[in-house]
């Protein structure tokens, strides 16, 4: 009997050192996926701000495009994490968790400005 619950203790520490490493990784991955966002969001702005200092309105038009690639790249972004990390989109107390580990490691700037 002490065997097993050794067994089964040594198994508990052995998934919580696990699930907390996945959960380092994937705020690691939350981080990214806002950097990419964030990187595309500035060299879009700086276009569209050439764009309107210009004032040709085509390249403004243009500028749509971009802003949709943008929109979708953070989407596909956060949608690989849920496929990558099932156990964490399922659990909204998971979220939650990835989301405020994830702002310790990269502060969101839209929440520092406000």
């Amino acid at each position: 009997m002490k065997k097993l619950l050794m067994v089964l203790a040594a198994f508990s520490l052995f998934a919580n050192v696990v699930f907390a490493f996945n959960m380092e990784k994937a705020a690691e991955e939350v981080c990214k996926c806002r950097e990419e966002y964030l990187n595309q969001r500035r060299k879009t702005m700086e276009l569209m701000n050439k764009a309107q200092a210009s004032g040709d309105m085509s390249q403004i038009m243009a500028m749509q495009d971009e802003i949709m690639a943008v929109t979708n790249a953070a989407t596909r972004c956060f949608d690989d994490l849920a496929k990558k990390y099932p156990e964490i989109d399922k659990s909204e107390k998971l979220q939650e968790e990835v989301m405020a580990k994830a702002e310790e490691k990269c502060p969101n700037p839209a929440k520092m400005k406000k």
